[in-house]
């Protein structure tokens, strides 16, 4: 097994909470921010930039032919939105690599075999 590296993602607007760009609770609580699931906490964007840089990593080694079968133990953190985090996960990960895999004309079948309530 070959360990690789990752660039973590930088999304438009992700640092912006970090910012103070949001002035109320609600505001937060609409980005799927505070109580319940998904607190806040220091270096919160670096965390999820990280495991979507390893997905969006791990799908361009299986693109490029360099790898025929990828791990990435970190990722799977597939709840959030496309504008809001949810469910435990900041950014959902297996969209954006999926999305990647689909911009070079791939189809791909997602299974989620996750078993919770909610």
């Amino acid at each position: 097994m070959k360990r690789a590296g990752a660039d973590p993602v930088e999304a438009e607007g992700a640092r912006s909470w970090e910012s103070g760009a949001y002035e109320s609770a609600g505001a937060y609580a609409a980005a799927g921010l505070g109580p319940g699931d998904d607190p806040i906490f220091p270096a919160m964007h670096d965390a999820g930039a990280a495991v979507a840089g390893g997905s969006l990593a791990a799908m361009g080694h299986l693109l490029d032919g360099s790898e025929r079968h990828v791990f990435h133990p970190g990722g799977g953190l597939h709840h959030a939105m496309a504008d809001r985090a949810s469910g435990f996960c900041i950014y959902n990960d297996p969209a954006l690599a999926i999305a990647r895999a689909r911009q070079v004309g791939l189809r791909v079948l997602y299974v989620d075999l996750d078993v919770h309530h909610g």
